[in-house]
């Protein structure tokens, strides 16, 4: 996991103003994930000792919110997010990233055309998730997923977690339930994250654990957002925050001799 710093330092180029190479973030799917993604970002530099503004890092925010729901797009009831993902590239490469993250797990399908037209690495969520569990939890594991329809429908990350020895939960009864908490009238992404909407997927998150879960993996940012703060009796893997650790490490290391 170790080719984007190889990549990145191949590409350094000196420059008084950029200490670290400059994480883009391809946001706006939906607003509230890609503030909390930086919020993220913000955090884990805090804890590892960050005190003043200039500790912080810098980090270039493309929010496109007019992307079109890539769940649609994939079920083939929607147009194609692919120019527009292809928008926020180019806007953050013309702003002097040097790296990408696609601040949506739904937006992967998309990943290796994007990859293909883009000029900057792209840092993915699902790769850096299945390294992460097959570092921190080796061992035959039952992984509760807790994604969108396009997610499941795409098998964005089933393959690799079946691949890599794990078997996989889906939440099958409750994917309408699901559904709804996230893309209802009073769902995250209509009116932003709600007791109801947090109560209704946590519910689905415990009924994941009762039917076997060793381990819940949150595949979708919104889902991030409503269990950031529960307390369930299992092991939690959240794919924003590994992903976000990672652009915090590649940032501060990279470009260290």
């Amino acid at each position: 996991m170790n080719e984007m710093i190889a990549l990145l330092r191949q590409r350094k180029t000196p420059h008084p103003l950029k200490p670290h190479p400059v994480p883009g973030l391809l946001g706006g799917m939906g607003p509230e994930s890609t503030l909390d993604f930086y919020r993220r970002i913000f955090e884990i530099s805090l804890a590892q000792g960050a005190r003043r503004d200039q500790d912080h890092l810098q980090v270039l925010i493309s929010i496109l919110p007019q992307t079109p729901d890539r769940t649609a797009a994939i079920l083939g009831e929607g147009e194609n997010p692919l120019p527009y993902l292809m928008e926020s590239a180019s806007r953050l490469e013309l702003a002097g990233a040097d790296f990408l993250v696609l601040i949506c797990n739904t937006a992967h399908y998309y990943l290796n055309d994007l990859r293909q037209r883009c000029n900057l690495p792209i840092l993915s969520f699902e790769e850096e998730t299945l390294h992460h569990l097959q570092t921190h939890h080796k061992g035959p594991k039952k992984i509760g997923l807790l994604a969108t329809r396009g997610t499941y429908h795409a098998g964005i990350y089933q393959r690799q977690l079946e691949t890599g020895g794990f078997s996989v939960l889906l939440p099958e009864k409750d994917l309408e339930r699901l559904m709804e908490a996230l893309y209802g009238p009073r769902g995250i992404k209509s009116i932003g994250l709600n007791a109801e909407a947090r109560r209704t997927i946590e519910h689905i998150a415990r009924t994941m654990v009762e039917q076997g879960a060793d381990l819940l993996l949150l595949a979708c940012t919104e889902i991030s957002l409503a269990l950031r703060e529960s307390r369930l009796d299992v092991s939690i893997v959240d794919a924003a925050e590994v992903t976000a650790r990672r652009v915090v490490e590649i940032a501060t290391t990279a470009w260290k001799e």
